[in-house]
């Protein structure tokens, strides 16, 4: 096109007026904004729930601290004689400080512990329990009258720690729950609560935070620990104790062999700089044995065996033929596992 010709001009002309009108200006290269902040810090909660310190005594996370279900705190403190009690699958937030001086307890799930067998004979159904954050979920043992041994039930399955690091959103149901009888349910499986905060996260001297699974009562297996995630790009420290110790089995009676202990659960600290200071990731113990030729009824059941986490969970006992019989011992829990990351955790939720 030439400009020579006064209708080119023209077409030249307002195509230039068109984005000054506009507002822009053609001949000026755009000015970039300042940076805004990196979109993956909002894994710490706006603050919106602003600081807060639990109330003395006890208090459950969602009643008397945060009855709104709001738990994205500016600061979070659990002073000194304090017990806050978690429901599992918590998330807490923080944009600044998370700071436990007193107890934090996460509540095991009830209904993951396995109901046993309905019915008064072998034809009895099953309610097995839930596996939850595990490989396998563990069984019920045999059912039956006095003419053959009657086998314990198997343990549930844990996970490798390789498995386990892969666990950073486990949801609500934690521990693996303990198998049941004919007379009740296994001990529940330990919950889970994750804690993500912008600055810091301690564990003070003292303090203690849980997340246990519960114990069987007589012939049942013991729940398997639950899962505590603490990741932050700051500092993790723990100078006082976790646990995610598994429930024991319960002990034999009159008519059940012992149940299995629990599997102890995973304790994940994400973090730049940490210090994993005291643990407890153990198994439950078995549920006790009793005595040669304790098991006084025709009909009798073998031990439950103990639900599973990151450790697998201990076999049930078995009873032998004849009234009275005779109960073998069952398996305490294996132990779980404490992860370490050390890296800013940010972009991993």
């Amino acid at each position: 096109m030439s400009f020579k010709h006064p209708a080119c001009r023209s077409t030249f002309l307002a195509l230039l007026l068109v984005p000054i009108l506009m507002g822009g200006c053609p001949m000026a290269p755009g000015i970039p904004g300042p940076a805004g902040a990196d979109g993956s810090l909002r894994i710490y909660g706006d603050g919106s729930a602003g600081a807060l310190t639990a109330p003395a005594g006890l208090s459950a996370l969602y009643t008397t601290i945060a009855a709104n279900g709001n738990l994205q705190f500016t600061d979070f403190t659990i002073p000194v004689g304090a017990t806050v009690f978690v429901p599992s699958g918590s998330v807490i937030r923080c944009a600044g400080t998370f700071t436990n001086n007193g107890t934090l307890s996460v509540l095991a799930v009830a209904s993951t512990a396995g109901q046993g067998h309905f019915g008064d004979g072998a034809d009895g159904s099953n309610n097995a329990p839930s596996g939850g954050v595990s490989g396998s979920a563990a069984s019920s043992g045999e059912i039956g009258d006095d003419s053959i041994l009657r086998a314990g039930g198997r343990s549930g399955t844990g996970l490798s720690a390789a498995e386990a690091r892969n666990v950073l959103k486990p949801g609500v149901i934690g521990g693996g729950g303990g198998a049941g009888s004919n007379s009740g349910a296994g001990g529940a499986g330990g919950g889970t609560v994750t804690i993500l905060a912008s600055n810091a996260i301690v564990n003070s001297t003292g303090a203690t935070m849980s997340a246990l699974g519960s114990a069987g009562t007589a012939g049942k297996g013991g729940g398997a620990g639950g899962v505590i995630i603490l990741a932050s790009p700051g500092t993790v420290t723990n100078a006082g104790t976790i646990t995610v110790k598994g429930g024991a089995g319960g002990a034999s009676d009159s008519s059940h062999g012992p149940g299995g202990g629990g599997g102890g659960g995973i304790i994940h600290m994400l973090t730049p700089t940490g210090a994993i200071g005291t643990v407890d990731i153990t198994g439950g113990d078995a549920g006790a044995l009793g005595g040669a030729a304790s098991i006084l009824t025709v009909l009798r059941v073998g031990g439950g065996g103990g639900g599973a986490c990151g450790g697998t969970g201990g076999s049930g006992g078995p009873v032998d033929t004849g009234t009275p019989g005779t109960p073998s011992a069952a398996f305490a829990g294996f132990a779980g596992h404490i992860l370490t990351t050390p890296a800013d955790p940010t972009s991993l939720f």
